[in-house]
């Protein structure tokens, strides 16, 4: 059915804002650079990969982590989500250090990180702003989902 239980916010840290903005201050810087040594239509083709890389973190990185009524979505920019069903999650826990996982994390630090571990395939990993209570909420909507019998 997909209706949303829970809703949490990515936590972007500050170590991450600054490894996302690197990219986008070195194009600017170059940008300009060019523009003063070589001119405005020269500086112009550096507007092509500044957007690309702009319209890269605005679709890809995660907006919302949600609990649904039968599985957990990372809610992406524009129109872009990923779903994962219950049928599919064995559990949803907190754990520490790193593991190879399919990232949707907006932290660097690894104490955050909550990790969505499924039947088959690598786990994903996600930061919400309140690891415990996504767990709880994700815990709830698991159990509920398997005593209505799998269907939402």
């Amino acid at each position: 059915m997909n209706i949303v239980i829970y809703e949490d916010m990515p936590r972007y840290d500050a170590g991450m804002k600054i490894l996302l903005a690197v990219p986008i201050a070195i194009l600017i810087f170059t940008a300009i650079q060019v523009y003063i040594t070589d001119g405005l239509k020269s500086a112009l083709c550096m507007v092509v990969p500044l957007t690309v890389i702009c319209l890269i973190f605005l679709l890809a990185m995660p907006r919302h982590y949600q609990v649904l009524d039968d599985g957990i979505r990372v809610v992406l920019g524009g129109p872009f989500s990923i779903s994962y069903s219950f049928s599919g999650v064995k559990e949803v826990v907190q754990r520490r250090g790193l593991w190879l996982s399919v990232n949707f994390v907006t932290a660097l630090a690894s104490k955050r990180v909550v990790y969505v571990i499924r039947s088959r395939g690598m786990p994903v990993a996600i930061t919400p702003t309140d690891p415990q209570a996504f767990i709880s909420a994700a815990g709830r909507a698991m159990a509920s989902w398997k005593r209505t019998g799998g269907e939402g």
